[in-house]
């Protein structure tokens, strides 16, 4: 009974481990300029918050390939943790049971929820949780710094321009949120 009690504890502390990392991924993602200046004339911010948020926004790239190196490293290392535990302690049909529930409960509350949740309230994650992102991608930057090499040595690093139907896209979606009104979206 000990056994399964950590089998069960090891698979939620995952879950859950990734699925906040899952959310930060996604609101770093999320964090362009343009939503990041519309936040910050809605809210009054502190310091540290404002500090946190533009770091975020001005490395966001770096900041999501930070959550998704934490990501992997959580998934293999309590992935491989979980299957040793399962496998010790069920066998036949139940080792496949416990691994499908497993997949699934991965599948939906460590991706699927949390970047729903990321993106339905943006504003309210990024403006709590900047510097946890901040924090993911300090400790992650080692890993980020030689990803980065591997894409100047191949040549990756191109900067990239927004194509017109871009454009059009992320203007047409923020005047539906009433961000910008019709007047700027036809300058835009």
């Amino acid at each position: 009974m000990n056994e399964l009690a950590i089998l069960l504890g090891c698979s939620l502390v995952s879950i859950l481990l990734s699925g906040l990392v899952s959310c930060l991924e996604t609101v770093a993602m999320l964090a362009d300029e343009f939503k990041v200046r519309s936040l910050m004339q809605k809210r009054i911010l502190s310091p540290f918050q404002r500090r946190m948020i533009q770091a975020v926004m001005l490395r966001r790239d770096q900041h999501m390939a930070g959550a998704m190196i934490l990501q992997v490293v959580i998934g293999v290392v309590s992935n491989s943790t979980i299957g040793i535990l399962a496998f010790h302690l069920f066998s036949g049909h139940a080792i496949v049971v416990y691994m499908v529930l497993s997949i699934y409960a991965n599948i939906v509350f460590s991706r699927s929820l949390p970047k729903v949740l990321a993106r339905s309230h943006f504003e309210a994650v990024l403006t709590h949780l900047a510097w946890l992102i901040r924090l993911v991608f300090i400790i992650t930057y080692p890993a980020v710094l030689l990803t980065t090499i591997w894409i100047k040595i191949l040549r990756l690093d191109r900067k990239r321009t927004l194509r017109m139907s871009e454009l059009k896209s992320i203007v047409t979606y923020y005047q539906e949120k009433g961000v910008i009104g019709h007047l700027e979206e036809n300058i835009l």
